[in-house]
């Protein structure tokens, strides 16, 4: 019933769930994205006029901000587990 009523949060688990989730769903709708771009003609002219010197820089400028995209999404899920414990911890000296 606290649930219902917002007196306890989300679960911390389910969070990590969450978090799980997303972090194989994310590379999942990037290449699939990527792969839908094929059908989009100013990408494909964009990427005809690109030689091959600069088409590994997109390459590696795409892995590193892949990267970037997780490690936002993990700090993201740390703020939201560790507010959590906090509010918890704050809930639990209030009632007593």
């Amino acid at each position: 019933m606290d649930f219902i009523l917002f007196k306890k949060l989300i679960s911390i688990e389910a969070l990590i769930v969450f978090y799980y989730l997303g972090s194989i769903f994310i590379p999942i709708i990037i290449y699939f994205s990527y792969k839908k771009k094929s059908k989009l003609s100013f990408l494909n002219k964009i990427n005809n006029n690109l030689n091959t010197p600069n088409k590994s820089y997109i390459i590696i400028l795409s892995l590193i901000s892949f990267l970037f995209i997780e490690l936002f999404w993990r700090i993201l899920f740390e703020f939201l587990i560790s507010y959590i414990q906090v509010r918890d911890k704050v809930m639990e000296v209030i009632i007593k």
